[in-house]
């Protein structure tokens, strides 16, 4: 027990993970008290809507959820090399690229406001329109949050993470409270995400001082020029990538609010918001885990990696996982009490195997991201292919809360098993050679 203290005690990864998970922690704190607090004041269709529409955003913003990928991954390369110059170059380069083929999607997404309305059955015009203005911004942040994620400048996304989400619990919350409805609390995440990019962007100051800020091993070093075809080449990879991962996390609270009566899929919105805190929670260590093994893979290219940093990543991953179902299974009028008072006590039974599923998820999230960063493009479509069978059968057989639960559960076992098959292949221990 003391040699595991003492390795837990000396690791990166360790250390990089508490400033995130403390970092997050705080901004979950904000985050959840927006929830609580929207679940208390708005009834529960309002709450099925928003739970609705922040579900698809996390859907459709995922060209912008892999240009972070990329931005990680190009970053923490930056990071390896000690180019700063490079890591001003990517910024750069991603905006314009952000800026050329980002307009025809969110152009698109107003086309199809009228449409995404009569599948969610939602009458607010302007929440709808907003979600795209949204979708808009998330392009931007994920370039910079995602370059400073890969120079494990943790402090500055935690920085615009708890302010963005303490603006978000202000603006939405008072704004619902004010009888705005769904209308004012998508407003409010817009302005949050604003807040944010511009505290993100501002983090990046540091790539403008060379190497004030970060001690330089090779700093005699002349730096090659990077060919940023290798920044294209990796898209294909981050976006299916992340498309399966998003969809598995999201695809059923937007059916379900598509195939339940309002106030049933407000039920499962909140079933669903309260189970993935253990995502929230073990979401974190996936973060350092890209940002470190994107790292490790730049600097090792011709040598034997050393996985050990996975693997403490997903121990500690499948324990805080077990421990939360096993309280969500034993006492969950307990937690949603908590979450959401007596609202939803009548589908608390349900909230261990809402738990079951997203501990599950939180698992095949970590194995992915450590399997992205080694450009295992195999394992992404691998993974496209389970949630698309998963999203057919979600329309066409989710009917009910179990009915949905079961499938969900269902397409995560089998994700999880395919996962170990490609993670099996890869990521032996192997034994460093400066051991």
């Amino acid at each position: 027990m003391k040699r595991i203290i003492t390795l837990l005690q000396g690791s990166i990864f360790v250390r990089n993970s508490i400033i995130l998970f403390a970092g997050s922690m705080v901004g979950n704190v904000f985050n959840y008290a927006f929830h609580f607090s929207l679940g208390r004041i708005v009834d529960a269709e309002t709450y099925g809507a928003a739970q609705s529409l922040i579900a698809l955003l996390a859907i459709v913003s995922v060209p912008a959820a892999a240009l972070g990928m990329v931005a990680t991954k190009y970053g923490a390369i930056a990071k390896a090399r000690q180019d700063y110059a490079f890591g001003r170059d990517l910024f750069s380069y991603l905006n314009r690229r952000i800026i050329k083929y980002g307009w025809p999607l969110v152009a698109g997404g107003f086309l199809l406001t009228p449409f995404v309305q009569s599948f969610l059955k939602i009458d607010d015009v302007l929440a709808v329109s907003l979600l795209w203005v949204l979708a808009a911004l998330t392009f931007f942040t994920s370039a910079s949050i995602g370059i400073l994620s890969g120079w494990q400048r943790f402090g500055t996304v935690n920085r615009a993470g708890i302010i963005g989400s303490a603006a978000k619990l202000l603006l939405g919350v008072v704004l619902a409270w004010f009888g705005f409805g769904l209308d004012g609390i998508i407003f409010g995440l817009a302005v949050a995400g604003i807040i944010g990019y511009f505290i993100s962007v501002r983090g990046l100051r540091f790539l403008t001082h060379g190497q004030k800020d970060i001690p330089v091993a090779s700093s005699e070093k002349a730096k090659e020029p990077f060919d940023f075809s290798s920044v294209r080449g990796y898209v294909a990879t981050a976006f299916i990538g992340t498309l399966g991962l998003v969809v598995l996390g999201n695809v059923d609270i937007v059916l379900a609010k598509h195939s339940l009566d309002p106030e049933l899929a407000g039920a499962y919105g909140a079933l669903a918001v309260v189970a993935k805190v253990i995502f929230f929670v073990t979401g974190v260590m996936a973060a350092v885990l890209f940002a470190m093994s994107s790292e490790s893979v730049e600097k090792n290219k011709s040598q034997p990696r050393n996985f050990s940093v996975f693997w403490m990543a997903f121990g500690l991953t499948v324990l805080a996982a077990a421990v939360a179902v096993i309280v969500y299974f034993l006492a969950p009028n307990f937690v949603m009490g908590i979450f959401f008072g007596d609202k939803y006590l009548s589908v608390a039974p349900y909230l261990g195997w809402f738990g079951l599923a997203a501990g599950l998820y939180a698992v095949v999230n970590l194995m992915l991201q450590q399997l992205l960063s080694m450009h295992s493009i195999r394992a992404a479509q691998w993974l496209l292919g389970i949630v698309i069978i998963e999203s057919i059968g979600l329309f066409f057989w989710g009917t009910s809360l179990a009915s949905i639960i079961g499938i969900v559960i269902g397409t995560q076992a089998v994700a999880l098993l395919s996962g170990f098959v490609f993670i099996w292949k890869k990521c032996r221990i192997t034994v460093s050679n400066e051991r």
